[in-house]
């Protein structure tokens, strides 16, 4: 005896029915199933109709930002510097900065006091002390290493000054240690 399988068309949309096979709970999961679907492809279709219409042809600044990070071939910064691209302009971004700084420190000094500099800028742009510090620490020592001192001990005076000022002890003590 063959087993012959009643074939069934279903379109998105369609309500499913079929006398005896299933039960109720089952034809209803069915259809919730495929009304899901159906909604699915409708916002899919919205959404790439408003996309099309559309004439700037510009992708998105996370998209943009991602696709111009190449692969230094350190996993861990290349997901450092992956997240900096995305990141919103706060003391997260900052800190980013501060680690991918710090990253790069013993290979590149160039891209380091870059991203020194990054840590810089957005510290005074959100007027943070603690990003202040940091950056001065990180963009002093590889003005150090780079065996220019005198710009390493001002850059230092600069955020111990502004320690002493906030009276942050606690960082004065490590600006003056580091400095001294």
């Amino acid at each position: 005896m063959k087993n012959r399988m009643k074939k069934i068309n279903i379109r998105l949309g369609d309500r499913v029915y079929r006398s005896g096979s299933a039960s109720p709970a089952s034809r209803r999961a069915v259809n919730g199933v495929l009304h899901c679907i159906y909604h699915i492809a409708l916002l899919l279709t919205a959404g790439m109709l408003c996309c099309c219409n559309h004439h700037d042809t510009t992708p998105p600044p996370a998209i943009l930002n991602s696709q111009l990070i190449e692969s230094t071939g350190n996993v861990q910064l290349d997901s450092l510097l992956q997240l900096a691209a995305v990141a919103p302009q706060d003391t997260g971004l900052a800190r980013l900065y501060y680690k991918i700084g710090d990253m790069y420190e013993n290979n590149d000094f160039e891209k380091a006091k870059a991203y020194y500099q990054k840590l810089g800028n957005l510290s005074e742009q959100l007027d943070w002390n603690r990003g202040r510090y940091l950056y001065a620490s990180g963009f002093a020592n590889i003005l150090t290493r780079e065996r220019l001192t005198d710009s390493a001990v001002t850059v230092l005076q600069k955020a111990y000054e502004l320690a002493v000022r906030e009276n942050d002890e606690s960082q004065a003590a490590t600006l003056k240690r580091q400095h001294w």
